[in-house]
Formats: structure tokens, sequence, C-alpha cells
């Protein structure tokens, strides 16, 4: 089996109803023939590994006894990846039917960009930020008072 361009690497805590329209967005978008699936759960109490299961059973699925959080769910997944390119995903997140393949073709056109965080466009369109200022006195003040 020939190795899939990207890996994505999914964190699971009691998120059972979002794993169906998340994956069913990856296929949308090209995900059989581009992805490879690689899912934390991080002891989930709903049904979230058995509808796992069904929904994608081809994803490598790891099981946490306890919460770990977001960040060290992720970093065990780091031995598994076999991909040329990493994507973090959020069950809550649903990628457009053109992400995979566009950001691969950036990403593949501009080898010196190491990480490449892309457009978030919430359910009605607006632009949603993925990126916040470190929070300074100042930074408060002027988001605060806008």
């Amino acid at each position: 089996m020939d190795k899939k361009p990207v890996d994505v690497m999914v964190v699971n805590f009691n998120t059972a109803a979002l794993l169906q329209p998340m994956f069913d967005a990856l296929r949308a978008a090209g995900g059989e023939a581009l992805a490879s699936y690689l899912v934390v759960d991080n002891a989930s109490v709903d049904d979230s590994v058995e509808r796992l299961g069904k929904v994608c059973p081809q994803a490598l699925l790891l099981s946490n006894k306890l919460n770990v959080g977001f960040g060290r769910a992720n970093n065990q997944l780091l031995a598994h990846l076999q991909g040329k390119y990493a994507l973090l995903l959020n069950t809550d997140a649903f990628v457009a039917a053109d992400s995979l393949q566009k950001t691969i073709d950036y990403m593949d056109a501009h080898p010196e960009c190491g990480i490449l965080g892309v457009r978030l466009v919430g359910r009605e369109g607006d632009l949603q930020p993925s990126c916040r200022y470190f929070p300074t006195p100042l930074n408060v003040f002027v988001g605060r008072t806008g």
C-alpha cells in the first residue's frame, strides 16, 4: 500500500456525534486517496470508540484510560506518522472540499514552509481567528475596549 501524503491526527473526547460529519467532510475532500487517519480517544465516556469503529474502521485508534489532554494525546500519535505532512484536526472542524489538495500543493510548492495554518471559516461564512496575541496588560486593555 502506498503512503498517503497526509496523516490526519484527531484527538477525541466525548464527541461521538461529531465523528461522522468530520470524516464525511474528509472523504468529500479526497481523504480516501490523500490521507491516513490517526485518532486518540482521551477516555471518552460516550460511545466514541464504538462509533469510530463504524464511521472510520481504517483509522488507527489509540484509546487512553485517562484524559491526558490535547497536546499529550497528539504526541502519542507522532510515532505512527508515515505521511509527508501531518494535519491536526479537531472533531468539530470540517475541511472544505478542496482543502487537502490545496494544502498539499502549497506545501509541495513551498518547501521552506514548515507549518501552515489554513483559513478557518464558520458555518455562516464568517472568518474565525486561529491565533491570539500573548496576553499583556496592553493587549487585554485593547481587546476589552475595542
